[in-house]
């Protein structure tokens, strides 16, 4: 298992890495690019169009990979804590391995609403609106995820504590007799 992890963890990072690369070749390049390629004489879809699409195309696949990997991982991850915490079997695991998830979502959120909040920018007279309303949309979802699984974690670690100090004053009591 450990090997998968790391396996895992050197994916994400490397795609992580790719994808950062792209992005600030797209910043850097594609306006001066889009700008030469201008000049060149164009019926449908343009050099430059198709230029960004493909390097759009590339960005999701690659963000999917990642999301992918980062699946795994949390179910990965859960799984080691499961094994070392005492107390957690059952539902406890689905629930452990089902906030890490809804952390996973929200951080997802995030990444998706940092990528598209300057595409929906350029759009003419509602691009602003669309932006703020997606904002609040996805705040709200975010706050909801997160209650929700600190609930959930603050429930699991709660039952798994006292599970623990009931262990201990078991073997307590039984020491005295």
């Amino acid at each position: 298992m450990s090997e998968e992890i790391k396996k895992r963890t050197i994916r994400v990072l490397i795609n992580s890495v790719i994808l950062f690369v792209i992005r600030i070749t797209l910043d850097l390049t594609v306006p001066g690019a889009l700008t030469l390629l201008a000049l060149i004489p164009k019926e449908g879809l343009s050099i430059g169009t198709a230029l960004v699409l493909i390097l759009t195309i590339i960005t999701i696949f690659l963000a999917l990979r990642i999301i992918v990997d980062l699946i795994r991982l949390v179910d990965l991850t859960s799984g080691f804590i499961i094994k070392y915490i005492p107390g957690l079997k059952g539902k406890k695991k689905i629930s452990l391995t089902r906030a890490l998830k809804e952390i996973l979502l929200v951080l997802i959120l995030v990444l998706v609403m940092t990528i598209i909040s300057p595409i929906l920018l350029n759009i003419p007279k509602f691009g602003t609106w669309i932006a703020r309303a997606l904002s609040i949309i996805f705040t709200i979802i975010s706050i909801i995820l997160i209650y929700d699984a600190g609930k959930t974690l603050y429930a699991i670690f709660q039952s798994t504590i006292q599970h623990i100090i009931d262990q201990l004053s078991f073997e307590k009591e039984q020491n005295k007799v």
